[in-house]
């Protein structure tokens, strides 16, 4: 308790030290903590289920690699077969769709769930109640013609009210009667998306004019099952497995040629953990991306711990006069090593707390970057859990004790420190460690700075524009299908048409219907593309309206829909260079720092050489090429790292090599320039010493 009490005491009379110490945790904190806590809520965090951990995943895979669900047939004989798990779950994220409620008609998202999805998610009804077993006939596939609302599509279209129990809307004209409104919040199986409407599974078929049911080589019903109380996941994947060959056979649909019964034979089970839910899209984009700006974070981290240890070191060396005292007076140097290390954990708890802070502000950004213009209203829960805040406290605290025990062990375990006047060897051994430290920092900022300069140039050659085209002035349409408007459709003369009432708009100077920027052959899968100005958009707009097939909900130039499609790589050049920026501030900060320490403890020696007619210039030259030779050692370490870690960013670089010349080059000369900056201060505070003051203070 006293250790406790006199750290507070001397945090307090060093308020800007203080501060400084809480600024540097709380930036590499707080940058850590954000990436964490996406990636928590992307991959890691179990989802709000009972007992998601006995949840299995089920999924195939093809002879080239490509994840898929199983077939209708796959998944009604494997639950029919198995013996391993308590339930077997269906479920499907069909699509978005028009809606008719009676009072608007609206664009919404529709799944589709087996009878017992609810049940086993301990899901309950926020009105009226939720889809059950009796409602689907899996052996005849069908089902009955029933709704259960999402809460926020109840609130936003239907105002909340109560009375829509029993109330029939149209999804693509199929008429569904409302039996239910789901609980607040409840995003079943999935992580990102409340569906707005979801349907008995027997019915998507129907919904999506699509046949793939009995018989059907379309995998689209994704697959989860329950493990039996005693079931571990190694026995249940092996069943799985061992079932899978004759499950195979017997579900081959009689219509394939030789070629395809052998694709079909090769398609083989994936049994993994469904404890953090079904997410390919979102998890597919950016896992990888997250998982490599947590490793580039992890560096910030490092320089900042390194800076930190710097500055608890320089003030450690100030108050060398002050724990030679207490020594003298009886203090043992193992409470003052533990005052040392009360002091880093009160540092570090404050990092903690103004570190969780910027990283909550930091992620709702980034969520907002990330989940934009996604077809299906699409949130992430990044509200930082049990889990997100130890590992802030964990990482600050960690940091902060590290480099103070670090920097009490050096100052408390040296002999001279019971002198009265401290030993050239101290100062010697002070600087020297000062450099090592800085030294540190400048080398793990070389290989944050290459890593940011090459994931940015990597944006630019992927980005760059060909040829005359000014993406600004091409627009981007997405058509959307009015109600069963392409049933009878004859696409050929409609989007013959529709082009020629376009292009005879004025300011149009082009257009074209193109499937380029989604795969597919359905009339909806095409995409409008027009050179025009933006203003021409609701004009675009009238015209196809006007023609009853389609709408336009919006539009987009082509600059901005390139802009999305590189958003990974955008995000993650724009983080990492934020990284690097903030370790190359800390390593400028530090070498700053080392320079004016080292200009203090030799001003004396200074001012006695000027007294003996050394040149001013030569004095602010000597801690000068003391920060580049720092520097110079720095970057050499630095480069050696580079050529061990730049492989990791090979996977996310695109058209270049990881060992770029240009962009590591960048980044030294970067590094280079700020740090040499930070030393031209204490060098010219060393050619404006007075030898005589210097020689009357002591």
């Amino acid at each position: 308790m006293r250790e406790f009490r006199s750290a507070i005491r001397s945090l307090a009379r060093a308020p800007g030290f203080t501060a400084a110490a809480v600024v540097v945790l709380s930036l590499s904190v707080g940058a850590t903590t954000a990436v964490f806590s996406l990636l928590h809520a992307l991959v890691l965090r179990p989802i709000p289920v009972p007992d998601p951990y006995a949840l299995v995943q089920l999924s195939t895979v093809n002879g080239q690699g490509r994840v898929a669900d199983l077939t209708w047939d796959q998944h009604r004989e494997l639950a029919a077969r198995q013996s391993v798990f308590s339930a077997v779950i269906a479920s499907i994220q069909q699509g978005v769709f028009t809606v008719e409620t009676g009072r608007t008609t609206a664009r919404a998202s529709v799944s589709g769930v087996s009878g017992n999805y609810y049940r086993e998610l301990g899901a309950h009804a926020a009105i009226g109640r939720l889809i059950e077993p009796a409602d689907i006939d899996e052996a005849s596939v069908t089902a009955q013609p029933v709704a259960v609302l999402g809460w926020d599509f109840w609130q936003r279209e239907l105002g909340g009210d109560p009375a829509v129990l029993d109330r029939t809307i149209r999804v693509e004209a199929v008429p569904l009667t409302i039996i239910g409104v789901a609980q607040q919040g409840f995003l079943g199986l999935g992580i990102a998306i409340e569906h707005d409407i979801t349907v008995p599974i027997a019915l998507v078929p129907e919904i999506s004019q699509t046949a793939m049911t009995v018989g059907s080589t379309v995998s689209w019903v994704a697959t989860t099952g329950r493990l039996r109380p005693g079931v571990t996941p190694s026995e249940a994947r092996a069943q799985i497995e061992a079932l899978w060959p004759g499950l195979l056979r017997d579900t081959t649909p009689p219509q394939l040629s030789p070629i395809q019964r052998d694709e079909y034979a090769m398609r083989a089970v994936v049994a993994e953990s469904g404890a953090t839910g079904i997410e390919r899209g979102l998890r597919r984009r950016y896992t990888q991306a997250l998982y490599v700006l947590q490793a580039i974070a992890a560096g910030v981290v490092l320089v900042a711990g390194a800076n930190l240890c710097s500055l608890i070191f320089a003030r450690a060396q100030a108050r060398r006069h002050e724990l030679a005292v207490r020594l003298a007076l009886g203090s043992s140097r193992a409470r003052l090593l533990r005052e040392f290390v009360v002091e880093g954990a009160l540092l570090g708890a404050g990092g903690a707390a103004a570190g969780l802070t910027l990283a909550a502000y930091a992620t709702r950004a980034l969520t907002g970057v990330l989940l934009r213009d996604y077809l299906v209203r699409t949130s992430l829960d990044t509200t930082p859990d049990r889990l997100v805040v130890l590992v802030a406290a964990a990482v600050s605290v960690g940091i902060a004790v590290t480099a103070s025990t670090a920097a009490g062990i050096l100052v408390t375990a040296s002999r001279s420190l019971a002198l009265s006047a401290g030993a050239s060897r101290t100062v010697t051994r002070s600087s020297r460690t000062g450099r090592v430290l800085v030294g540190a920092q400048i080398a793990l900022s070389v290989v944050l700075l290459s890593s940011a300069s090459l994931l940015t140039r990597s944006v630019y050659l992927v980005s760059a524009d060909d040829g005359d085209m000014t993406p600004d002035t091409v627009l981007v349409g997405y058509p959307t299908e009015r109600t069963r408007a392409y049933r009878d459709l004859d696409p050929a003369p409609y989007y013959r048409e529709a082009l020629e009432r376009v292009r005879a708009l004025p300011g149009v100077t082009a257009a074209a219907f193109t499937p380029a920027l989604q795969s597919g052959n359905l009339a909806h899968y095409k995409f409008l593309v027009v050179r025009a100005p933006e203003a021409t958009v609701p004009s675009i707009q009238r015209a196809l309206d006007t023609m009853g097939v389609e709408t336009l909900p919006s539009m987009r130039t082509l600059d901005y829909v390139r802009g999305r499609t590189l958003l990974q790589e955008r995000v993650m050049a724009a983080l990492s260079v934020f990284f690097g920026a903030l370790a190359l501030l800390l390593a400028s900060i530090g070498l700053y720092g080392l320079l004016s320490y080292v200009l203090s403890l030799r001003r004396k020696e200074i001012g006695i050489r000027m007294a003996l007619g050394a040149d001013a210039g030569r004095m602010a030259r000597t801690i000068f090429a003391d920060g580049l030779t720092t520097t110079a050692a720095g970057i050499s370490l630095g480069l050696v790292g580079v050529v061990a870690s730049m492989p990791l960013l090979r996977s996310v670089l695109v058209g270049m090599s990881p060992y770029d010349p240009t962009a590591i080059t960048a980044a030294c000369l970067v590094l280079l320039v700020a740090t040499l900056a930070a030393a031209l201060a204490p060098a010219a505070r060393a050619a404006r010493v007075e030898p005589l003051s210097e020689l009357r203070r002591d």
